[in-house]
This record gives C-alpha cells, sequence and structure tokens, in this order.
C-alpha cells in the first residue's frame, strides 16, 4: 500500500507538468495563428436606400472591408415581387470603385434590394417606402347642344280655372189694384240666387326641361410609367502609357513590351483578362507600307505579320497599384515598322464588366531601325534665299519613285504630282523635289489609313518660293485633296504647327485613319545658313469622291 501511494505522488507531478504544457500550446496557437489560418479581410457590405416620395429610390452599396474577390448579387423587389438582379463587385474599404449605387425611378409602394454572396446566401437586406402619388384631376368644362342632350324631360300641368260665380236676382211683381196709382214692389219671399258654373276649355300647359350646358368632369390620373433602372457603375479602366510610346523610333528591337492601366483589371488568366496574351495584337508593316491591321476585333488584314507574343505578367500592388501588364516576346523584334493593339474591343474588362478604353483598343505604332539608320532631323526642303544653287547629278539610290496621285491645295492654287522619297542613309534626301510634293518613306502612302508625311520646298534651288512656301497660311478648315485618276479625296486642315527639326516623332504621329502631314522649312538664319524650324500642316480625311 506505500509502495501504491509512493508510485502516485511521483506519477502525480508529471501529470500536471504535461497538462500545464498543453494549456501553454494551446494559448500559443490562440495568440499566434499559423500562416495556413490566416485569411485576408473578408468584404462587410453595407446597404441603405431611401425614397424622394416620387418614386425615384436611391440604394448605396459599399463595401467596409477587404476587396470582394469573387461577384455577389443585388436583387430588387416591389412589395414582395421580384423584379430583376445583377451582379457587382467592390474594391477594399477607401479605394476608388468600393461602393456602387442603383437608381430606380417609377417603383411604388415598399421597395427593397436584396444582397447575396456567391453561395446565394443572404448577406444583407433594405427596404425603401415610396408612396404612390395622388392623381392629378383636371375637371373640363363641355358646352352640349340641346339636340345633343342625353336627358330631356317633359313636366306636363293641367290647370282649371273657374270664373266668378254669376247670380241671377228673380224678382215677381204682384199687379197693382185697379184703384191704386202706386204699387208696391214685393219680392218673393225666396231669393233664389244661382250660380251657373261654366268651366273654362282645359288649359295644358307643356314644359321641356332644356338642359343648361353640360359639364363633364374628367379625371385624368398620371399613368405609371415603367420602371427604369439604372446600375450606375465606375467609370472603365483607361490605359494610361505604354512602352514604347506611339510614334517611337528605337535602334534595338525590343524583347519585351510595357502596358500600364489607370486601374485594375481583370488578371486571372480568363479570356478578358490583362495577363492573358490573346487580348493583345502585335503586327508588323508588309511590303505595301501601309499598316492595315486596325483594330483586336477587325483582326489581322492585308499583307500585315502578327508578332507572338508569349505570354502577358500582370501587378497591381495587392490592389493597391502601380497596374501593368509586361509582355514577353519570344526574340526581339527586327528592323520594321510595328503595331500594338491593347484590345478594349473585343477583351480586357475589369470587375464590372467595364472594357478598358470604354470599349475602344489603344494603338501603338513604332519602328525598329538599325542604329545608323534613326534619322536626326526632319529633311532640308529649302536652299538659301538670294543664291542660284547648282544640283548635282541625282543618284540612282536616292531616286524617286513616281505615283499616280496628285496634291490640291484650292487656297494656295497649287497642284503639284506626288513623288515617293526614299529613306537612305538615316535621312531623306528632298534636294531633287522642284515643283513636286515628296512622300517620305515610313509613312503611309497617301490615301490608305495611317499618317502621309508629304514634303515640298519653301524655297528652291534657282532661288525663286518653293510649292510650300506659304503654307503657314493655311488655317483651320481649310480644304487640301489628293486626286488618283477618278477618285478625289477631300481632307480638311485640323491644325498648324511650327516644330523643330528634331521632332520625328510628332511629324511621323501614327493615326488610325488616314491623315495628311504637309511639312516644309521656316526660319532660314544667316549665321549658319541653315532653317531652324519646321512649318506642320495636318489634315484629316472627310470625303471621296468618285467622279
Amino acid at each position: 500500500m506505500l509502495n501504491g501511494m509512493s508510485m502516485m505522488t511521483k506519477y502525480l507531478p508529471k501529470q500536471k507538468t504535461v497538462l500545464l504544457c498543453v494549456l501553454l500550446a494551446l494559448l500559443i496557437s490562440l495568440l499566434w495563428p499559423s500562416p495556413v489560418l490566416a485569411q485576408a479581410t473578408p468584404p462587410n457590405i453595407v446597404l441603405s436606400g431611401s425614397c424622394d416620395g416620387a418614386g425615384y429610390s436611391v440604394f448605396n452599396i459599399s463595401n467596409t472591408g477587404g476587396a470582394m474577390t469573387v461577384s455577389y448579387t443585388w436583387e430588387l423587389y416591389q412589395n414582395g415581387v421580384y423584379l430583376t438582379s445583377g451582379p457587382f463587385s467592390l474594391t477594399a474599404a477607401g479605394t476608388l470603385g468600393d461602393a456602387t449605387q442603383l437608381s430606380i425611378s417609377g417603383l411604388y409602394g415598399q421597395i427593397m434590394v436584396v444582397i447575396r454572396d456567391n453561395n446565394g446566401v443572404q448577406v444583407t437586406s433594405d427596404t425603401a417606402d415610396c408612396a404612390t402619388p395622388t392623381p392629378t384631376l383636371t375637371r373640363t368644362s363641355t358646352s352640349m347642344p340641346t339636340a345633343a342632350a342625353t336627358l330631356t324631360l317633359t313636366n306636363t300641368e293641367t290647370f282649371t280655372f273657374t270664373p266668378p260665380s254669376t247670380v241671377t236676382n228673380t224678382a215677381t211683381e204682384a199687379p197693382p189694384p185697379t184703384d191704386t196709382a202706386t204699387f208696391t214692389l214685393t219680392p218673393s219671399l225666396t231669393a233664389t240666387s244661382t250660380a251657373t258654373e261654366t268651366p273654362s276649355p282645359t288649359n295644358t300647359a307643356t314644359f321641356t326641361l332644356t338642359p343648361s350646358p353640360t359639364a363633364t368632369s374628367t379625371a385624368t390620373a398620371t399613368a405609371t410609367p415603367i420602371p427604369t433602372i439604372t446600375n450606375t457603375l465606375p467609370p472603365p479602366p483607361l490605359v494610361m502609357d505604354t512602352e514604347p510610346k506611339d510614334g517611337a523610333a528605337l535602334s534595338k528591337g525590343p524583347t519585351q513590351l510595357r502596358v500600364a492601366f489607370d486601374k485594375d483589371v481583370i488578371h486571372d488568366g480568363s479570356v478578358n483578362a490583362a495577363d492573358n496574351p490573346i487580348n493583345y495584337l502585335l503586327v508588323a508593316q508588309g511590303p505595301n507600307q501601309s499598316m492595315e491591321t486596325l483594330s483586336c476585333s477587325g483582326g489581322l488584314q492585308g499583307d500585315d505579320t502578327q508578332r507572338s507574343i508569349t505570354s502577358a505578367v500582370y501587378s497591381n500592388d495587392s490592389g493597391a497599384g502601380p497596374f501593368k501588364a509586361v509582355l514577353n516576346l519570344s526574340s526581339a523584334l527586327p528592323v520594321g515598322v510595328y503595331r500594338l493593339l491593347v484590345c478594349g474591343t473585343t477583351s480586357i474588362q475589369d470587375s464590372y464588366g467595364n472594357k478598358i478604353n470604354g470599349g475602344l483598343d489603344t494603338v501603338v505604332d513604332f519602328r525598329v531601325t538599325a542604329a545608323k539608320d534613326n534619322p536626326e532631323k526632319l529633311p532640308d526642303t529649302g536652299f538659301m534665299p538670294g543664291i542660284m544653287a547648282e544640283l548635282p547629278r541625282q543618284p540612282k539610290d536616292k531616286a524617286y519613285a513616281a505615283t499616280e496621285l496628285t496634291l490640291q491645295v484650292p487656297k494656295l492654287g497649287l497642284k503639284m504630282p506626288i513623288l515617293g522619297v526614299p529613306f537612305v542613309s538615316s535621312e531623306w534626301d528632298v534636294s531633287w523635289l522642284g515643283s513636286n510634293a515628296g512622300w517620305l518613306e515610313n509613312s503611309s502612302f497617301p490615301t490608305w489609313p495611317g499618317n502621309s508625311v508629304l514634303t515640298g520646298h519653301v524655297w528652291n534651288a534657282d532661288n525663286t518660293p518653293g510649292v510650300f512656301a506659304q503654307l503657314n497660311s493655311l488655317r483651320y478648315g481649310d480644304k487640301i485633296e489628293v486626286r488618283m485618276a477618278n477618285q478625289l479625296y477631300s481632307y480638311v486642315v485640323t491644325e498648324n504647327l511650327r516644330v523643330k527639326p528634331d521632332q520625328i516623332d510628332l511629324a511621323f504621329e501614327s493615326k488610325s485613319s488616314s491623315w495628311l502631314t504637309l511639312m516644309t522649312c521656316e526660319g532660314f538664319e544667316e549665321e549658319t545658313a541653315t532653317y531652324s524650324a519646321r512649318r506642320m500642316v495636318r489634315a484629316a480625311l472627310v470625303k471621296i469622291t468618285i467622279q
């Protein structure tokens, strides 16, 4: 027995120690949760509704918790009857897009909105009482003619007229005595009065009740309009920047392209996600030197060729931004002219279903040239005034190409052929243009979609004004025409600018539709015998006429 008690005494301290360790471990686990149990802050949806008493109710939906990773659903009820529903998704509290609004007009009674999560479980609800307005009664008096009276009453009354009674007095005279000369009138003992009442003919008066003009009361109740439900969503995301930028000239072919958005977009690898390479289109210009692919929805066009984008990696810094997509290419792009389209006409969306740019593509045009082929400045289109210049023989590699095009500027009284000027040894040499206009290689062919850059002399080699000497006098709305056979392409001037000789990207700025950029020299400086500036006139195609 003593041995048993001794063993029990030894065992009890160990048991207490084990129990203490277990309790300590449990306390630590509660105070220090494992990464597996740690979770992101869940969304917390708050709903409030109100009605202005005229059938216009507003329900505000906001998120005071973490960002929603899945869409919830709002449901609309009128007097307990289900009407319609729609999805929504909100960002984290305190960020742009953490609230949305339902605006409802034309519904009366008890208006209720119910919020359900992605599993259909009701999260919250709120009601707004919209009293039915009293109909407005309008009374209109309408005069009705007698013949059109809806009711005619005839009142017939018979009147009997009684004339005054006629009294007949009958007197009996006794014969006087013979001997008496006098006589006494002795009335009869009974005076009989006879009243004979002769009724007059019956007079019948007939009265026709003619009603006074009838006042018709018309109650006009304003009809309840068909309910209009407006789901107010935040504005769509926009493409804010790209690398390379539109109009860039790169001396080295890139292996990556970058796109920056102004807010978060879908990035789950789905068909509408920014990290899916199918939502970008990269094409190279074909042999006809015209970029014919205009949109993602239109797809690859003409002799353009598509370049592969192997992957798209998206980052958003846990929703705080910046919001960027990096497009990886299979290899560095070779020398050529390229167009990148960030697809808004078909694809990339935010969590509300808004397409980027409001459903428009972002179009970025850029060129890759060898370092030695990068132009340093826009072409010189003027000779020194006051001096006759002798031109050397034109080399074969700089020979101009004939076209079937004619340039006309009605305001300046100009009409001239358009020649193609090649890009050779990092420049366009327009020395031999004379009275012609020169289309610069690497710009779009005139009349085709894109920006066509045309040059002309401001001062000729024979010391006379050039065809573009008065280019600076063109103003907004002036006409510029290009004729090809029986087709007349009409452009209107949109801007007239003085630019620097090295602003090549501005002169060759990409355009999706057909544009003309007319260019010449300006600001001759005698000290350096050079022109310090360029005159640039931009015009947009507005009409094509078949003559």
